[in-house]
């Protein structure tokens, strides 16, 4: 990471660090199986308008039988050829069973782990990285896709000019007081 870029990692990192101590969380990785999809565009826009993540989140929401919102943090990073996949940090959940994401993300593979600093510092690490926009999102007559989301509450997102001028959101700052008031 350049400089800047690695500064407001440690930054944002340090933060949410310091928002979170004492508290838990997961860290999940969605995959999609690729050869469910004619490529990475038919992917792209599939996720987008079957609202794959979105989906999925309401799904976890319902298994854990309790309000996620203002609880998570959703990257979107796009792979080598442009596929895509999702980081997701979710608080306040000390454990979700790998069989149950699994079972609630039908769409390829799934990378559970419990949340430490480690996780922390990747999540801000790819909140901040310039993605590497794949050329042929740009021919797209879909608005762009939002690099990074959070859920309502805590977290306040920035807007920042992409690669060619489109919107992506960054993680700007948390705010509010505090993660562990939210449940």
């Amino acid at each position: 990471l350049p400089m800047a870029r690695r500064s407001l990692s440690a930054a944002l990192s340090g933060r949410l660090q310091e928002r979170c101590k004492g508290e838990f969380g997961v860290f999940i990785t969605l995959t999609y199986d690729r050869t469910k999809y004619a490529g990475p565009v038919d992917l792209y826009r599939r996720s987008a308008e079957e609202q794959h993540v979105p989906l999925f989140l309401r799904k976890v929401a319902r298994f854990l039988r309790e309000d996620i919102k203002g609880r998570w943090l959703c990257k979107l990073e796009f792979q080598k050829e442009g596929w895509v996949h999702w980081h997701i940090l979710l608080l306040g959940v000390s454990k979700i069973p790998h069989a149950a994401i699994k079972r609630l993300w039908s769409h390829g593979h799934t990378w559970v782990s419990r949340l430490d600093k480690r996780t922390v510092r990747y999540t801000c690490k790819y909140a901040v990285k310039a993605d590497q926009v794949p050329a042929w999102l740009y021919a797209e007559r879909q608005r762009p896709p939002r690099a990074g989301r959070a859920a309502a509450g805590p977290w306040r997102l920035r807007q920042a000019a992409g690669a060619g001028g489109h919107r992506r959101h960054q993680v700007g700052a948390i705010e509010g007081e505090g993660v562990r008031h939210l449940r």
